[in-house]
């Protein structure tokens, strides 16, 4: 089986190569941060505000839309999404949906049910997902899915038992 893998990807590789010809050179945008910079000056989330500073957010759980169950360390999940209706207090006016997510903080937070409202404090972060596509430039990759960069909000306190 691990000798077919090989084989199949060795022609698959070879296959994609473009011989002598010239790999076209990818255009950048007018201004694209260095990571200097953003370690300096940070990253202005989907929140609108710094990713990394503590926010409250308020708003109703929402199943996926495709009721999406998915199994994690071998327990069978299913991913409900948050929508963000207030921002620290003040009406937040775009659609905005974050997955529930604790990170490794989350112990003690409970799971909400579709159709709740919830207050948590947390912060935002996010990174890039994916693969890059290189079969234009002559590169094969086996791809899960498309490079993208996604954020998430990460949950560290539940607001919803306060009293």
């Amino acid at each position: 089986m691990k000798v077919v893998f090989v084989l199949l990807f060795s022609v698959l590789v070879f296959s994609c190569q473009k011989g002598d010809e010239q790999v076209p050179k990818v255009s950048k945008a007018e201004h694209t941060p260095t990571l200097d910079e953003v370690l300096k000056n940070g990253i202005i989330g989907e929140l609108g505000i710094k990713m990394g500073e503590l926010a409250k957010i308020e708003g109703v759980v929402e199943d996926y839309p495709d009721n999406q169950t998915y199994y994690w360390h071998n327990i069978l999940k299913h991913k409900i999404l948050l929508r963000v209706e207030k921002l620290n207090g003040k009406s937040f006016d775009k659609t905005l949906k974050f997955e529930f997510n604790t990170g490794f903080h989350g112990g003690s937070i409970k799971v909400p049910k579709v159709g709740d409202s919830f207050v948590y404090s947390g912060y935002e972060t996010g990174g890039y997902l994916g693969t890059p596509n290189f079969h234009d430039q002559g590169i094969a990759v086996v791809d899960q899915f498309s490079f993208h960069f996604e954020s998430k909000f990460i949950i560290l306190k539940d607001h919803n038992s306060d009293d």
